[in-house]
């Protein structure tokens, strides 16, 4: 059985991501942070605050605001759709 990796993320757009097929746990911050505070590199969700550790199921779906540091961790092979959304700021 292949080690199953987790990643730390924070992206710039908002997103919801809708889990299709498989099971992905989700561990979530509750606020953004100020991205240019956090290390590229960090390793430890923790440090941040988890709010949301939940697992999704084909059909469930996640909504993560802008810049809020999350990290997915594939259960099953999986797939799923993220739609990510932008503000139009002039």
């Amino acid at each position: 059985m292949d080690k199953l990796e987790s990643t730390l993320i924070k992206d710039t757009a908002t997103n919801l991501i809708v889990q299709a097929v498989g099971r992905t746990h989700w561990r979530c911050c509750k606020d953004s942070v100020d991205t240019s505070k956090v290390s590229p590199n960090v390793k430890n969700i923790e440090d941040y605050g988890v709010y949301i550790d939940e697992v999704l199921e084909p059909g469930d779906a996640i909504f993560i605001p802008k810049e809020v540091i999350h990290e997915p961790r594939n259960l099953t092979s999986r797939i799923s759709v993220s739609f990510p959304m932008r503000s139009r700021e002039k």
